[in-house]
């Protein structure tokens, strides 16, 4: 990893507004769970022959460990399996590798990923079939990287959504969204 150094954007960067609204949800996933989130950050990093631009998704930090997510539409794009069911190893030795070696280079980041437990999450919306087939893979690393459905997301808002309005107040888009799609739900069933 250090040969990667100087070959990374040094500074701090800018949070950027979340135009996916799954994104946007996996954010605020984290937040009701405890962590201090933070968004789209773009970074550079330089690869011949020219510089190139990505962003970490959603980063979540609590007291003791920091969370890296992936967010995707669909898991087949992050991760996948070949036709003859052969995990495609070329998705996975990349996977998260330039968001580390990012905050490694940022003086005032290097504490979210030094001495602390540090996760591997990827957020999808579709794909919980090949999710369950990735999970029983053996060469699949899930100690390493965990995969995190939509269906795992909304079940925890739903649990807790009772609990956060009660006692939390936010303007929060994505929150608002799913308690009127809670309550509307709750009301059709009566």
């Amino acid at each position: 990893m250090n040969k990667m150094k100087g070959k990374f954007q040094s500074i701090p960067s800018l949070d950027s507004n979340s135009i996916e609204p799954f994104e946007g949800l996996v954010e605020a996933y984290y937040q009701i769970n405890g962590y201090i989130t933070s968004a789209n950050k773009w970074f550079w990093y330089w690869q011949d022959p020219k510089r190139h631009y990505m962003d970490i998704d959603v980063l979540a930090v609590n007291s003791n460990e920091t969370i890296i997510v992936s967010v995707s539409g669909s898991l087949d794009k992050k991760i996948g399996l070949s036709r003859n069911g052969r995990l495609k190893d070329e998705m996975l030795k990349d996977l998260f590798v330039r968001e580390q070696a990012y905050m490694r280079n940022v003086p005032q980041y290097q504490w979210l990923i030094e001495d602390r437990s540090v996760k591997k999450v990827i957020a999808f919306i579709w794909g919980n079939k090949l999710k369950e087939r990735l999970l029983n893979h053996p060469k699949f690393p899930k100690n390493e990287i965990k995969l995190l459905s939509s269906n795992e997301i909304l079940s925890e808002f739903e649990e807790k959504i009772e609990i956060l309005e009660k006692f939390q107040k936010s303007n929060n888009p994505f929150l608002k969204t799913i308690q009127l799609f809670i309550k509307r739900n709750k009301f059709t069933e009566m």
